[in-house]
């Protein structure tokens, strides 16, 4: 069952996704992932007991022109997916 707390979410650098509500990355973004994504990371924030945040991403969901515009970028990258994240 996904968690209440995961809704859509876009943004330019990331496309369209699923975050968890109110949870940013280190840039200040939405942290956008697949769905599955988003709700195993709802789950590990909660379990961590606040020591897994948003703010600890670097990088999660990019879109096209963002994962293009990074050098050495995998070009099927995971991240076009929003199955992987940077840490």
């Amino acid at each position: 069952m996904i968690n209440p707390l995961v809704k859509p979410a876009s943004h330019p650098e990331t496309g369209d996704g699923w975050t968890v509500e109110g949870v940013m990355d280190a840039s200040g973004r939405p942290l956008v992932l697949s769905k599955e994504g988003a709700d195993a990371f709802a789950r590990m924030m909660k379990d961590s007991n606040g020591k897994v945040k948003g703010a600890d991403v670097a990088s999660a969901q990019r879109s096209v022109s963002k994962n293009n515009s990074l050098p050495g970028a995998a070009k099927n990258s995971n991240h076009l997916k929003g199955n992987a994240l940077d840490i």
